[in-house]
């Protein structure tokens, strides 16, 4: 099994674990992290399932990543009391808008080379 669709899974189930515990705790945090959980397992599942290759591998651990810290910061938050460390929840936040960016770019080249065509 690919990893991408293993941790897109993990994802999904966290998030409804999360949402339950957020609704029975009603922790605002929970909540949060539940759905950054939920938004980004069906993404991960689709790297997984697209054609294999170095660079969405590096896309599918960049988004795991940053989702796992602004999740997990949030998470500690609410549970423990403390966080992660010191700005985990905006550095994993950067990763995602760093995600993002490099998506944007990649479609911008093709639609470019597309044109120039």
């Amino acid at each position: 099994m690919r990893p991408a669709i293993l941790i897109g899974g993990l994802f999904g189930a966290a998030g409804v674990g999360l949402s339950a515990a957020a609704a029975h705790r009603g922790g605002g945090n929970l909540g949060t992290a539940a759905q950054m959980l939920l938004f980004h397992a069906p993404a991960l599942l689709a790297l997984g399932l697209a054609v294999r290759g170095r660079l969405l591998a590096i896309a599918a651990a960049v988004l795991a990543v940053s989702v796992v810290l602004f999740a997990g910061d949030l998470v500690l938050r609410d549970t423990v009391g403390s966080r992660l460390f010191p700005m985990a929840a905006p550095l994993g936040g950067h990763g995602h808008d760093c995600w993002l960016a490099a998506r944007r770019r990649r479609r911008l080249h093709a639609q470019a080379l597309k044109e120039a065509a």
